[in-house]
């Protein structure tokens, strides 16, 4: 599951200093572009995803109730309105705190309890930011 948290946050991290990256992802999203590729390149990270969560429930990670597809579906969908909502509102500067928070919130539907805590859910770059449930966060903003 760390390995599915890190290439978010690497790909957070190409959107804010890759400008091919930026650049290829805007492109994705044009019209014309979309309805040719988008397809492709979405089932793409959905089965990369997918083989993420396949290993972690390999490893006992995953709760019994997860569906690795429906869940690499979900992540996938969450990823990219998050890193559109960051680019409109920032500029992607705040990318990497919205991915973040988005792990906080989404681990503990994927995640068995017993593993949460080893998880980190900041960037391989940062401080140790490792797991903490939602309501021992609250009112931080």
């Amino acid at each position: 599951m760390q390995s599915l948290i890190d290439l978010s946050h690497e790909f957070g991290n190409r959107l804010r200093t890759d400008v091919r990256a930026r650049v290829g992802v805007r492109l994705l999203f044009e019209a014309d572009l979309f309805d040719r590729e988008a397809g492709g390149q979405f089932h793409g990270w959905i089965t990369m995803v997918r083989e993420l969560l396949l290993l972690a429930d390999a490893a006992g990670q995953l709760r019994p109730e997860v569906h690795p597809r429906e869940a690499a579906e979900s992540l996938v969908a969450a990823f990219t309105g998050t890193q559109l909502l960051s680019r409109a509102t920032s500029g992607h500067d705040d990318l990497e705190a919205r991915f973040t928070a988005l792990w906080r919130l989404w681990l503990p539907a994927l995640v068995v309890a017993a593993e949460l805590a080893a998880l980190r859910v900041g960037p391989p770059s940062a401080e140790p930011d490792l797991f903490v449930p939602v309501q021992q966060t609250a009112g931080i903003t």
